[in-house]
């Protein structure tokens, strides 16, 4: 019985703390920069949502998934910094000036592809068979720096995003589009 109390509160207490968690720094910044207008003289606003805060399952990068409005446009922003190891002070708030991070802008109608294709993608991975040694990739481009890879033998999906490769759950992945798509 004090297990299930316990794990009941530790439940309710994730759930509740994950609803409240604000965008982190690199990716607002990188929204307040790049895509909200400043004029001189103008007010402006915008809505940012945090979406996935976290590394990748690799532990190659910090990413995050920031969803925004603004001008009547919604987009996906997706931030990594592969060099968040050698930063300590990154997984907290007092981040000044990340060394190596970059930034993918996702459209509605990109998300929408992928949401619709990752399921055509992973029956043609599901029917190959590789010979010894051999591995198989299946890709969805959803822009000329970002594209989607699933592998097999070993049935992983990557995102590939400026370059960079970087491996991230299927299911976590879909549910994070899923979330922005709702947003």
């Amino acid at each position: 019985m004090k297990n299930k109390i316990t794990f009941t509160l530790s439940l309710f207490f994730s759930l509740f703390l994950t609803g409240c968690i604000e965008s982190r720094y690199l990716t607002e910044r990188y929204v307040k920069t790049n895509i909200e207008q400043h004029k001189e003289g103008n007010f402006s606003s915008i809505k940012i949502l945090s979406i996935f805060q976290g590394v990748s399952d690799d532990r190659l990068a910090y990413m995050e998934f920031t969803g925004c409005k603004y001008d009547s446009n919604k987009v996906l922003v997706i931030g990594f910094d592969k060099d968040f190891m050698k930063r300590k002070k990154l997984m907290g708030r007092k981040v000044v000036e990340p060394v190596d991070m970059n930034y993918i802008q996702v459209t509605v109608s990109q998300v929408k592809n992928i949401l619709d294709d990752y399921k055509t993608l992973q029956d043609k991975i599901r029917v190959e068979k590789p010979v010894h040694n051999e591995e198989i990739f299946h890709d969805l481009t959803v822009s000329p720096d970002f594209f989607i890879s699933y592998k097999k033998p070993a049935n992983v999906t990557y995102l590939w995003m400026r370059g960079e490769r970087f491996e991230f759950k299927t299911s976590k992945l879909i549910s994070q589009l899923q979330k922005f798509m709702k947003y």
